[in-house]
């Protein structure tokens, strides 16, 4: 456990308790082996780390050394408690011979009977007074499960135990009452009570929301038997008795209950209590036990309910995700292995992202596939026909259920031919389980859309290619993805060369419109616009204004980053996007959409920068961000209630080997992969940044930063404001504000009724002309934006609908009523 310093009093920790000294041949053991390694750090080198990998590895090899590491059943607790107990671990020692030690002290702490009951409460002591950086919480919680299942609790364990809880209690809200202990120490306390307060053999409390669909007697043995879900996988003794549990209620009958479950989960605004979420994985193993199409959907959406991550805590219940996915891998059919496809480009937590990707990797091994192909070959149709559409007769109604965006699906109701406004009431009325289904299914289409969407963009980076056949099999034709790929740009290769191609009308035409038939000699992959010359950029920018083409994601007009002459010189690094603030949570939360790793910094001991894996090219992406100095400012203004820092400076870009030790020449890296982590990088700022916060203007967080705003809020413009400004240049024309508005350089220029404005395409923010007083609009959240009924050629980009907004606001300046506005622009006047 590390305490943070957030710049207040923190109240002291429990008096220790005086230290109970070890057996003296441990305890001088113990002493010995760590005097050697500050031995060995004097006689080495003094690297950067202390000592070189060799030194340490020579060092390690020592008697003395060795000696500790060996030992065996509960001298090993004994041990760990004397190097614990020695100052030795916090005074002199270099990084390497401290990680080597807390290394050690893993290994003694590891294991089936490594410490007795009667040495638990003497580490306990230890632990709390000198070493609780050095061994981690989980591995004193599982110390005391174990001590707790094999020789039970006796007086001083108990008490022991209690003091761990108090600790963690005193020392982890000394922030004030009203400040709430963080999800992770809820979950450590809720641990430890459960090890002092087990329950019993047949005590099964429903405490829960979720369990409430549980709660009837007819469940009971079954709910009991799901409680006792306490290993990561299901041994074949636990799912013994699952079918006839289940049969007992019976298959459909435990289905509905497990729905509701997953219904509430859903909802649920706090994580599933630690106590009681054992529960939760067993019944998603008993789920996919059953084998069912409809186990497998429930399991889907039970991954994503228990994998979203809730505010200041974490994911809903980290149990219930992997007996989730679990359940789902063990199914291994169609249907499951869709719903792990599914969840992975749904969830957003980096490590549960990274599990759902092992599961895939290993059922992808067992059918001898690639990923890529599993992932293709399991993306699910619903029934759909091409080119997007579903019909159901329900008695004389027909209900068409089609798709009627990248990520959107409608459902619409005929009767005798005509449309009808509303659901009718034959339907409501008669049709109600047929009509909960299809309200389900359009939900889970948008889902499966979006993710669909992401799946496909990654595509821009690896440039998967496919024969043609495969091509128009999992993607041309299938009724799903359709209409979403047929608005793309694909690039044909062939013996006779390269050809691209789209069909918005479902035949394949180039960019001049003429039709082609790729033979099965032809492969397929996403063309990138990095690949191309600006004639043919701008030949594919103007078939789609042309034919007003919106596509899914930034393909044509997709930024484009190459290697600058300053980025030559440096060689390793990038400082293209250093400079920056930008505010963290929100940082954090887009980096994970974009499937970077990323733990947010505070005002003590963290230290966190984004990165991205790119195994296919043995690499990682690494933006380097820091905690900026509070400079004296009120902690509130600057960090959460919990110590986390609200903001972030940015410095440089570099690429390592994931497989080695080594930073990677810029040059070295692939274009489209350099290209495709500055434009996320770019992202990042040009969402992030304060300057897009009208209402930032250094309101005293952060001193001396209201220059940064003020230069980014209209400073030069980044490679994804340029595209807007090239957009804008296009669309103007079609547009109502083109007589009244203008591209002139960084900014859009409309003119009003009453003033001209100048709207910042990077930030934007708004001047008043002639003097550029700064206007402050603060944009609403509404669902409808100006995407929503103006056409632009792609999805996704915020700010340009807020510029948008923003212009078709001010072209009627005079009919403008918010006073927050008007009393700004009359002051100008």
């Amino acid at each position: 456990m590390k305490f943070p310093f957030f710049g207040r009093k923190a109240k002291p920790d429990p008096e220790p308790v005086p230290p109970v000294v070890a057996p003296p041949d441990e305890a001088a053991l113990a002493r010995e082996a760590i005097k050697q390694m500050l031995r060995a750090y004097a006689e080495s080198g003094k690297s950067e780390y202390g000592m070189s990998e060799q030194e340490l590895a020579v060092a390690e090899a020592d008697p003395r050394i060795r000696r500790v590491r060996e030992a065996t059943g509960p001298e090993r607790g004994r041990l760990a408690t004397a190097m614990l107990r020695s100052h030795y671990l916090t005074q002199g020692l270099p990084f390497r011979a401290q990680d080597s030690l807390t290394e050690t002290l893993k290994q003694l702490t590891q294991g089936p009977g490594c410490m007795s009951r009667e040495a638990f409460p003497d580490f306990v002591d230890a632990w709390l007074s000198h070493g609780t950086w050095h061994v981690s919480d989980g591995t004193v919680v599982r110390l005391a499960q174990g001590i707790a299942e094999t020789e039970g609790l006796d007086e001083p364990m108990r008490a022991a135990i209690q003091r761990i809880v108090d600790h963690i209690r005193s020392s982890r809200a000394y922030n004030g009452p009203d400040v709430p202990l963080s999800g992770e120490s809820r979950k450590l306390i809720q641990r430890y009570e459960r090890i002092l307060n087990p329950l019993a053999p047949d005590e099964n409390p429903f405490t829960e929301a979720w369990q409430a669909p549980f709660r009837v007697e007819r469940f009971r043995a079954l709910a009991a038997h799901a409680a006792t879900a306490r290993s990561k996988t299901p041994s074949d003794r636990w799912l013994k008795p699952a079918p006839e549990l289940i049969a007992a209620v019976g298959v459909s009958g435990f289905l509905d209950a497990f729905a509701e479950t997953v219904g509430l989960v859903e909802r649920s605004k706090t994580p599933v209590d630690t106590l009681q979420s054992d529960m939760l994985r067993g019944l998603c193993w008993l789920c996919g036990s059953t084998g069912t199409p409809r186990a497998a959907q429930l399991l889907g959406r039970m991954v994503v309910a228990c994998g979203y991550k809730l505010p200041g805590v974490g994911a809903r219940s980290t149990k219930g995700f992997t007996g989730a996915v679990d359940a789902l891998e063990r199914l291994g059919n169609f249907e499951a292995l869709a719903q792990l496809s599914n969840a992975r480009n749904r969830v957003k937590t980096v490590s549960l992202a990274t599990a759902l990707v092992s599961s895939l990797e290993r059922a992808a091994l067992k059918q001898n596939l690639p990923l890529e192909d599993l992932e293709e070959l399991v993306v699910p149709s619903f029934g759909l026909e091409l080119p997007g559409v579903r019909t159901d007769e329900l008695g004389d109604v027909t209900a068409r259920l089609e798709i009627s965006g990248t990520a959107d699906a409608t459902l619409r109701w005929f009767k005798g031919g005509k449309e009808q406004k509303s659901v009718p009431a034959s339907i409501s009325e008669s049709f109600v389980a047929e009509l909960k289904e299809l309200k389900g299914l359009v939900k889970e289409i948008e889902q499966t859309l979006g993710a669909q969407v992401r799946r496909v963009e990654r595509m821009m980076m690896t440039g998967r290619s496919l024969p043609f056949e495969q091509w128009q099999t999992r993607y041309f034709d299938h009724p799903l993805l359709a209409s979403m790929v047929r608005r793309l740009i694909w690039r044909f290769d062939s013996p006779e060369g390269e050809r691209l191609g789209i069909a918005p009308d479902g035949e394949l035409i180039d960019l001049e419109g003429r039709p082609f038939a790729p033979d099965a000699s032809v492969s397929v992959r996403l063309w990138h616009p990095i690949e191309a010359g600006a004639a043919v950029i701008e030949a594919a920018r103007d078939f789609l204004i042309s034919r007003e083409l919106r596509q899914p994601f930034k393909q044509a007009f997709r930024e484009v980053y190459i290697l600058t002459d300053a980025e030559r010189t440096t060689e390793t690094y990038s400082n293209r996007f250093a400079g920056h603030v930008l505010k963290q949570h929100q940082m954090r939360a887009l980096a994970g959409q974009r499937g970077w790793s990323y733990s947010l910094q505070g005002y003590f001991d963290s230290c966190d920068f984004p990165t991205l894996d790119l195994r296919q090219w043995g690499l990682r992406a690494a933006y380097d961000v820091q905690v900026p100095d509070s400079g004296g400012a009120d902690m509130d203004t600057v960090s959460s209630p919990s110590g986390i820092a609200l903001y972030v400076l940015t410095d440089r870009v570099t690429f390592e080997l994931i497989e080695g030790v080594g930073i990677v020449p810029l040059r070295d890296v692939p274009a489209v992969v350099f290209s495709e982590v500055m434009r996320d990088v770019d992202l990042f700022v040009g969402v992030c940044s304060v300057g897009n916060d009208p209402t930032w203007v250094d309101q005293g967080a952060l001193r001396g930063f209201g220059a940064y705003w003020q230069s980014y809020s209209f400073g030069d413009l980044s490679a994804t404001a340029r595209t807007r400004a090239d957009v804008l240049r296009r669309l103007l024309p079609r547009l109502a504000i083109g007589p009244f508005s203008a591209i002139d350089g960084k900014f859009l220029v409309v003119t009003g009724k009453l003033r001209k404005y100048k709207i910042h395409l990077g930030s934007g923010n708004i001047l008043m002309m002639p003097n550029d007083e700064y206007l402050c609009i603060v944009p609403g959240r509404a669902k409808e934006t100006p995407s929503s009924f103006v056409y632009l050629p792609f999805e996704g980009d915020y700010t340009l609908s807020v510029i948008l907004s923003k212009a078709l606001m001010l072209i009627d300046d005079d009919k403008i009523t918010d006073s927050t506005i008007t009393r700004q622009i009359k002051k100008a006047t």
